[in-house]
């Protein structure tokens, strides 16, 4: 069973029977446990980004320009660069989801 089935199992464990501490505690402290992992991803992506944006002088934002733009060439450290400006967006998109108490 993948782990969306279990967890629309439980979605429905709870609609039919109502919540309990034990879930709700569980629930909780799952959230917590993933934003600390993305706190954690997300310091050593800024961290590399910061080593790149250091060593070419320029900034992530600069750079993601005029690499789209086609003004770089292929090196691999800017092929890296940009694969870890989408990381940071994709962590930061996944943060603020976990954060929405809507």
């Amino acid at each position: 069973m993948s782990t969306l089935e279990r967890l629309k199992r439980l979605e429905g464990l709870v609609q039919v029977f109502g919540s309990d501490r034990l879930l709700d505690t569980t629930i909780n402290k799952l959230m917590k446990t993933k934003k600390q992992e993305l706190v954690k991803r997300l310091s050593s992506i800024q961290y590399e980004l910061k080593r790149l944006e250091q060593t070419y002088q320029i900034n992530s934002n600069e750079f993601k320009d005029k690499y789209h733009a086609g003004l770089l060439g292929d090196d691999v450290d800017y092929i890296k660069w940009a694969s870890l400006i989408d990381m940071e967006q994709r962590i930061r998109k996944q943060m603020r989801y976990l954060d929405d108490d809507s």
